[in-house]
């Protein structure tokens, strides 16, 4: 056996399973040649260095992350050209996507498929009221809830021209997932209904950047498919933090509330009387400085 022939075999004899008549080759031939011999050497260091790393955990949904990308290229090279450049050059995305499954080797990222089948709760879209002037996080939340363990897949998506990062903290999850955020591509990753408190809804803490600016966000969306309705009600809800009343008005009225840029110190008594979410959340916003908007699916809350 000649050199070149033992290093393509030595992945092999090192592990172990190569035939026997090239395992004895291999062995004599390394006793012969001292370069191949501290080949051999160097190999068998390296792996047992590799084998003394503790394995990680493999985050939730870890494969469909995988599929997702691939299937995202595929996508777009499909697609007509015009759509490709709205949502950017097919090498950019690839680019993205690369970068992307290295940021998530290093950081516990939760991904799904670009394209989910809607379940019982079909879609639910924040919708903010404002013309894209500034950098604008938009987020797209859907029930998948005819599936064995019933998940919200949520969508991040940067409405700007600059890239930006984001960080979300669900409750009831310790992890922190973080994403890359390129101008019009969009961010998948999929919470499991299991993880949401007992009073039905889930809440997401969304810090994200985008050129000089820094932006927090605090989503809270019921589980129930029902449609949100505008029904009025009475009930009292003492002195709060903002961001927990407003999720105890999300679980009374199923409805989606989102709240950004509010002042962590900001606190708010609801006590409506026979009035809607919007009417309840408006009086107690009185002298907070915060405003309100109705959107089609939802309640908006901003602290500028």
């Amino acid at each position: 056996m000649d050199c070149t022939t033992w290093r393509e075999c030595a992945s092999d004899h090192i592990d172990g399973t190569l035939p026997a008549k090239l395992a004895r080759e291999a062995d004599a031939h390394i006793v012969d040649c001292a370069e191949c011999a501290a080949d051999m050497a160097g190999i068998k260091s390296l792996t047992a260095d590799l084998a003394a790393f503790p394995t990680p955990d493999v985050p939730l949904y870890f494969s469909d992350n995988i599929v997702s990308k691939i299937e995202a290229q595929r996508t777009a090279a499909r697609e007509p050209w015009w759509r490709a450049a709205r949502l950017g050059i097919t090498t950019t995305l690839a680019g993205a996507t690369v970068a992307s499954f290295v940021w998530m080797q290093l950081h516990p990222v939760v991904d799904a498929p670009n394209r989910i089948r809607a379940g019982a709760g079909g879609t639910r879209r924040a919708v903010l009221p404002a013309p894209v002037v500034a950098p604008v996080l938009n987020t797209r939340w859907m029930l998948h809830a005819d599936a064995a363990r019933p998940t919200y897949d949520v969508e991040l998506m940067l409405l700007s021209k600059s890239a930006g990062t984001a960080k979300c903290t669900i409750s009831g999850d310790p992890h922190a997932y973080r994403f890359t955020l390129a101008p019009g591509v969009a961010n998948h990753f999929r919470i499991p209904i299991s993880l949401v408190p007992n009073d039905h809804v889930a809440s997401l803490n969304i810090a994200w950047t985008s050129g000089d600016t820094t932006h927090k966000r605090i989503e809270h969306h019921p589980l129930s498919p029902e449609t949100p309705t505008p029904r009025r009600q009475s009930f009292g809800i003492r002195d709060l933090p903002i961001a927990d009343a407003a999720r105890e008005v999300s679980s009374r009225y199923n409805i989606p509330i989102i709240l950004e840029d509010i002042p962590e110190t900001t606190r708010i008594r609801v006590s409506p009387i026979h009035a809607t979410a919007e009417e309840a959340l408006t009086s107690a916003l009185t002298n907070t400085g915060c405003t309100l908007v109705t959107t089609p699916d939802g309640l908006y809350i901003s602290g500028k």
